[in-house]
């Protein structure tokens, strides 16, 4: 899989208005689409991983490394996590 390419597409699609976040009180989220008419939910890293991108982080590195901040864990889980996290999103968005 070519994140970079996924990233690019998917950051493109998130950085519109057409998605809006919230994040509840339990860590997890809500994302709004706006275009599609759809509500998406995010657990807690999911929530991280959206929030990280609204926040201006690009790569597949910034996502790792905030995902790392958030929940200390190690550079391959939290890989691990980006990446399904990504493939999840792309799917569906």
């Amino acid at each position: 899989m070519d994140h970079e390419v996924l990233i690019s597409g998917l950051l493109e699609k998130l950085s519109s208005d057409a998605f809006s976040l919230t994040v509840l009180a339990d860590g997890s989220g809500v994302i709004l689409d706006l275009s599609g008419h759809r509500v998406l939910t995010l657990n807690e890293s999911g929530a991280v991983l959206f929030q990280a991108r609204v926040d201006g982080k690009e790569t597949l590195d910034e996502l790792v490394a905030a995902l790392m901040q958030c929940f200390q864990v190690e550079v391959d889980e939290a890989r691990q996590d980006v990446e399904g996290f990504l493939l999840e999103v792309s799917s569906i968005i």
